[in-house]
Protein backbone atom coordinates (compact mmCIF):
# COMPACT_ATOMS: atom_id res chain seq x y z
CA UNK A 1 0.00 0.00 0.00
CA UNK A 2 1.16 3.50 -0.49
CA UNK A 3 1.29 5.97 2.34
CA UNK A 4 1.70 9.05 2.20
CA UNK A 5 5.21 10.49 4.75
CA UNK A 6 2.96 11.20 7.46
CA UNK A 7 0.72 8.37 7.60
CA UNK A 8 4.03 6.45 7.89
CA UNK A 9 5.02 8.39 10.69
CA UNK A 10 2.02 7.76 12.50
CA UNK A 11 1.96 4.09 11.79
CA UNK A 12 5.14 4.05 12.94
CA UNK A 13 4.67 6.36 16.39
CA UNK A 14 1.36 3.70 16.88
CA UNK A 15 3.50 0.83 15.96
CA UNK A 16 7.15 1.80 18.35
CA UNK A 17 4.65 3.13 21.33
CA UNK A 18 2.55 -1.09 21.15
CA UNK A 19 6.35 -1.79 20.73
CA UNK A 20 7.66 -0.55 23.95
CA UNK A 21 4.13 0.35 26.23
CA UNK A 22 1.65 -2.87 25.23
CA UNK A 23 -0.80 -0.75 24.43
CA UNK A 24 -2.03 1.90 21.57
CA UNK A 25 -1.10 6.07 22.35
CA UNK A 26 -4.35 8.13 22.11
CA UNK A 27 -5.77 10.35 19.87
CA UNK A 28 -4.08 13.21 22.09
CA UNK A 29 -0.68 11.60 22.56
CA UNK A 30 -0.43 10.77 18.83
CA UNK A 31 -1.10 14.93 18.18
CA UNK A 32 1.89 15.68 20.98
CA UNK A 33 4.33 13.52 19.32
CA UNK A 34 3.73 14.85 16.12
CA UNK A 35 2.72 18.60 17.18
CA UNK A 36 -0.15 19.13 15.02
CA UNK A 37 -3.73 19.05 16.89
CA UNK A 38 -6.27 16.16 17.40
CA UNK A 39 -8.38 16.95 14.36
CA UNK A 40 -5.33 16.62 12.04
CA UNK A 41 -4.52 13.18 13.73
CA UNK A 42 -8.16 11.70 13.49
CA UNK A 43 -7.79 12.76 9.91
CA UNK A 44 -4.65 11.05 9.36
CA UNK A 45 -6.33 7.36 11.34
CA UNK A 46 -9.37 8.16 9.15
CA UNK A 47 -7.50 7.71 5.94
CA UNK A 48 -5.62 5.05 7.02
CA UNK A 49 -8.46 3.06 8.21
CA UNK A 50 -9.87 3.61 4.34
CA UNK A 51 -6.56 2.12 3.59
CA UNK A 52 -6.97 -0.87 5.86
CA UNK A 53 -4.10 -0.17 7.74
CA UNK A 54 -5.26 0.12 10.86
CA UNK A 55 -9.01 -0.75 13.08
CA UNK A 56 -9.89 1.21 15.67
CA UNK A 57 -13.06 0.42 18.33
CA UNK A 58 -15.72 3.15 18.29
CA UNK A 59 -15.60 5.40 21.84
CA UNK A 60 -13.08 3.03 22.88
CA UNK A 61 -9.58 4.92 23.43
CA UNK A 62 -6.30 3.02 23.02
CA UNK A 63 -7.78 0.38 20.90
CA UNK A 64 -6.14 1.55 17.76
CA UNK A 65 -4.60 -2.00 16.18
CA UNK A 66 -2.16 -1.88 12.66
CA UNK A 67 -3.49 -4.43 10.64
CA UNK A 68 -0.54 -3.63 7.54
CA UNK A 69 2.03 -5.12 8.92
CA UNK A 70 3.83 -4.69 5.69
CA UNK A 71 4.12 -1.12 6.17
CA UNK A 72 7.28 -1.97 8.27
CA UNK A 73 8.75 -2.49 4.60
CA UNK A 74 7.63 0.54 3.24
CA UNK A 75 10.15 2.15 5.82
CA UNK A 76 12.93 0.76 4.21
CA UNK A 77 11.61 2.99 0.71
CA UNK A 78 12.17 6.16 -0.65
CA UNK A 79 9.49 7.21 1.94
CA UNK A 80 11.15 5.99 5.08
CA UNK A 81 14.04 8.56 3.84
CA UNK A 82 11.73 11.56 3.75
CA UNK A 83 10.58 10.52 7.51
CA UNK A 84 13.88 10.07 8.49
CA UNK A 85 14.90 13.60 6.82
CA UNK A 86 11.94 14.90 9.26
CA UNK A 87 13.04 13.40 11.95
CA UNK A 88 16.40 14.50 12.35
CA UNK A 89 15.23 18.03 11.13
CA UNK A 90 12.95 18.56 14.54
CA UNK A 91 15.71 17.72 16.19
CA UNK A 92 16.66 21.63 17.36
CA UNK A 93 20.83 22.83 17.23
CA UNK A 94 22.17 19.47 15.88
CA UNK A 95 26.17 19.84 15.86
CA UNK A 96 27.32 19.83 12.17
CA UNK A 97 29.72 17.32 13.86
CA UNK A 98 26.87 15.48 14.12
CA UNK A 99 24.80 16.21 11.19
CA UNK A 100 28.07 14.80 9.43
CA UNK A 101 28.32 11.15 11.30
CA UNK A 102 24.60 10.80 10.30
CA UNK A 103 25.26 11.40 7.10
CA UNK A 104 28.30 9.13 7.33
CA UNK A 105 26.06 6.65 9.04
CA UNK A 106 23.59 6.45 6.19
CA UNK A 107 25.68 6.63 3.39
CA UNK A 108 27.19 3.23 5.07
CA UNK A 109 23.94 0.87 5.65
CA UNK A 110 22.22 2.99 2.70
CA UNK A 111 20.09 0.04 0.86
CA UNK A 112 18.60 0.02 -3.23
CA UNK A 113 15.74 2.65 -3.83
CA UNK A 114 16.78 5.04 -0.89
CA UNK A 115 18.00 8.28 -1.56
CA UNK A 116 19.16 10.96 1.04
CA UNK A 117 17.32 14.02 0.54
CA UNK A 118 19.11 17.17 2.79
CA UNK A 119 17.27 19.56 4.34
CA UNK A 120 17.63 22.84 2.63
CA UNK A 121 20.99 24.88 4.32
CA UNK A 122 22.24 21.06 6.22
CA UNK A 123 25.25 19.51 5.18
CA UNK A 124 23.87 16.01 4.98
Amino acid sequence: MNYTPRQLEVLNIIYEYVEKNGYAPTLKEMAEILKINSVTIFEHLQALERKRAITRRTYESRSTEIIDKDFLSAKTGPQATVLLRKVIDRIPNIPPELQQEISNYLKKHEKPGITLIPAPGSPI
